[in-house]
């Protein structure tokens, strides 16, 4: 779920609020999709006699006060350099010292099985987190911004170091910002756009040096941008689409070079979008899906860096929302699970399919050469580690968020259940550091501080 979407499913009379209108920002869209769930249950239940105002109470309204706005505690010193060891005497998580320059290594020659695949709970975040960003350099996870418990946008900077199971604060970015757009020049990280404190799209941009410890004001984007999407390519940064601050998607296509430091527009998008996922595969940058203010968008484009021109490929099968995206080994666009929008008079519904393009052939795989999921699920985690692809937790018809893991099995082709999350969550950040899944923050009725490693178990000095 992105930070973008700011609006829920409220009522009153037919009509649909938004989060905005009431006041409460960016803070409510941690539960827009929960609220969906909810709506369609509150309405079965009162087709069944039940009572629709405790409903209401009970799944709907009291999740919602828990993201209004609370007072910050007397004595908190945001900006101050923080050290927080932890002595665990876990090892099998942790990264030894002969993998540390080794990322991506490829140990293993075959897929590992399901029972090979362990969860552990590592160094909780300092604070409840979502909508923050990672990024890896030199082994080191950097977490950046993000949303607090009260769904305030933050400036909090930390750095987490595998080997010794321990979270440093560093110093935080000179813009508060959750959602927002990073991606990694050497030992820099390029931080752009994103959502800021008045809940208005930013256009700054700002770069942190690993080495030195210092922030660094780049030159801007041209207009205020959230949700948008980059990527990098020989040192130039590409950034895709995104919301203005009129709400409305944008097309543009931007390249920065970080030398000049400088914006250069280059040819649009046929498909205005934000909150798109965007791939990388030789000289060709991939757009696919993204939303249009509520509606969810089915446009797959690429653009070719070479001939610097768009071409439209076939559409997403379905119109679906908060799915898993995932660029497979063999450079195929896998889009796993979501919630399926439904028609006029017909709700939304979570789904447990799978969907995969391949470049080569141009088109989209035929149901027969796909397999669906087992549990039916939405906004969760999704990566592929040791060439199998895993999914974690999300939301789905389920009572309460899930806990729940399955990795697909090339050879056998079918999905097999992993052991479960140790914190059921939604909205989670994730990041694949050797091999291993990093699931930091995200929400189960309100933001997590939950840090989880799911990594394979296969020798005895991991």
């Amino acid at each position: 779920m992105s930070v973008a979407d700011v609006t829920y499913t409220g009522r009153k009379g037919n009509s649909i609020r938004s989060a905005r209108s009431l006041g409460h920002g960016a803070c409510l869209s941690l539960a827009s999709l929960r609220e969906a769930w909810q709506w369609s249950r509150w309405r079965k239940g009162a087709r069944n006699g039940t009572n629709r105002k405790r409903l209401f109470r009970e799944r709907i309204l009291a999740p919602r006060l828990l993201f209004r706005a609370q007072p910050q505690p007397r004595g908190s010193a945001r900006g101050e350099q923080r050290e927080r060891p932890r002595t665990r005497t876990h090892q099998q998580g942790k990264f030894s010292p002969a993998e540390k320059n080794t990322p991506g290594s490829a140990r293993a020659m075959s897929v590992p099985s399901a029972q090979e695949f362990h969860w552990q709970s590592l160094a909780r975040l300092s604070s409840s987190r979502v909508y923050h960003s990672l990024a890896e350099v030199g082994g080191q996870l950097y977490m950046l911004g993000g949303c607090d418990a009260a769904g305030r946008p933050t400036s909090y900077l930390e750095r987490y170091s595998p080997e010794v199971d321990q979270w440093v604060s560093l110093s935080p970015m000179p813009t508060a910002r959750a959602g927002a757009a990073v991606v990694v020049l050497g030992k820099q990280l390029l931080v752009v756009g994103g959502v800021g404190k008045q809940q208005r799209p930013l256009k700054a941009v700002e770069v942190y040096n690993t080495e030195e410890g210092k922030w660094r004001k780049r030159c801007s984007l041209r207009e205020e941008l959230m949700g948008l999407a980059i990527t990098v390519k020989d040192g130039r940064v590409f950034a895709v689409g995104g919301m203005g601050p009129d709400l409305m998607p944008r097309s543009v296509l931007q390249q920065y070079d970080l030398r000049k430091d400088v914006w250069a527009l280059l040819p649009p998008m046929p498909t205005p979008r934000y909150d798109t996922s965007i791939c990388l595969q030789g000289t060709k940058i991939y757009v696919a899906g993204g939303r249009q203010c509520k509606r969810t968008v089915k446009a797959l484009e690429v653009f070719d860096m070479d001939s610097r021109a768009w071409s439209s490929l076939p559409s997403l099968p379905c119109k679906r929302s908060y799915s898993g995206v995932l660029w497979d080994s063999m450079g195929r666009l896998c889009w796993l699970g979501g919630l399926r929008q439904g028609g006029t008079h017909q709700s939304s519904k979570f789904t447990r399919n799978v969907n995969i393009f391949d470049p080569n052939q141009g088109s989209w795989l035929g149901s027969e050469d796909t397999i669906s999921m087992k549990t039916k699920r939405a906004d969760f985690a999704a990566a592929i580690v040791r060439g199998r692809m895993v999914v974690a937790g999300g939301l789905g018809h389920q009572p309460s968020v899930l806990d729940t893991a399955e990795a697909f099995h090339p050879e056998k082709r079918k999905w097999e259940c992993l052991a479960p999350m140790a914190t059921p969550r939604c909205s989670a950040s994730t990041i694949v550091i050797r091999d291993r899944l990093l699931v930091v923050g995200g929400v189960n009725q309100v933001p997590s501080s939950a840090h989880e490693i799911l990594y394979v178990k296969e020798e005895e000095n991991l």
